[in-house]
């Protein structure tokens, strides 16, 4: 479901079944290990995501749980022993439950999104406990009540100016926002609008287009995942190949990377 590479492994998190975590090496693919435990202990695990960092240690693989509601820290020197206390666990912030899509700044800071959120993105203040939303542009089909999934989006972070992508999920559409959270550019990818079809108030339909899934950024670059197959077909693995675009932070396309295979999801190994 996630992959991630840290310096020479390659982590994948497998929500099947135990063990959670699949360690390989990066550059062979070499089955090193596996670790992880469902529970609810303190070294156990849920439903665990890759927490994004600004900055981060070299040994230490940050994560945070929704289904324990936790940050854990895992010491990749002895994530395989079991009789370690490799993994800490610390109380997450209610707030942030739920985002499959967080980035840590500073000490107690975040950027992150909810699939079902109030707005595109928000920027969380752990020092006092804020959360603001950043609302959905006007180009996107405003919520009624509640329901706001056909909005659904990724975002990536500048590790230092503080902007932030928005890769639409049912839009071929790309939005970049300053450190102010202003919008500064829309860029549709192709000729053809996508957007999503709601039916009734509270159910997208399968006929709708995925256009982008996961994006990953660098200093220098942001790399969006692009789909485009229905979303019946998600979970199939003939799908047409996807491809990877490339842009600089001012969404400007550098190049494309057309990938041999249907993907779901990628790493970038800087």
């Amino acid at each position: 479901d996630r992959i991630g590479v840290y310096d020479s492994l390659l982590i994948v998190i497998n929500r099947k079944v135990e063990p959670i975590f699949c360690v390989y090496d990066s550059r062979t693919f070499a089955f090193k290990g596996s670790f992880g435990k469902i529970g609810h202990g303190p070294g156990d695990f849920q439903f665990p995501f890759f927490l994004k960092e600004m900055k981060s240690e070299d040994d230490i693989l940050e994560l945070y749980d929704v289904g324990t509601a936790s940050f854990k820290s895992v010491s990749l020197n002895s994530m395989f022993d079991e009789t370690s206390n490799s993994v800490v666990s610390e109380k997450m912030p209610s707030q942030l439950i739920g985002s499959p899509n967080l980035t840590k700044i500073g000490l107690n800071d975040f950027v992150g999104n909810m699939d079902n959120g109030k707005g595109l993105f928000f920027r969380y203040k752990g020092s006092h406990d804020e959360m603001k939303w950043v609302e959905f542009p006007a180009t996107l089909q405003q919520p009624k009540l509640d329901f706001t999934v056909m909005n659904m989006n990724r975002i990536a972070i500048h590790p230092q100016k503080g902007k932030v992508l928005s890769a639409m999920t049912y839009y071929n559409l790309l939005f970049l926002y300053d450190e102010n959270c202003m919008l500064k550019k829309t860029v549709q990818i192709g000729h053809k609008e996508i957007k999503p079809t709601v039916m009734g108030e509270f159910q997208l339909s399968e006929d709708n287009y995925i256009c982008f899934r996961e994006v990953v950024s660098t200093e220098n670059k942001v790399y969006v995942l692009m789909q485009n197959i229905e979303e019946k077909n998600f979970e199939k693995n003939d799908n047409p190949p996807s491809r990877i675009l490339v842009f600089d932070w001012n969404l400007k396309n550098l190049e494309t990377y057309q990938l041999p295979h249907y993907a779901t999801t990628f790493a970038l190994d800087s």
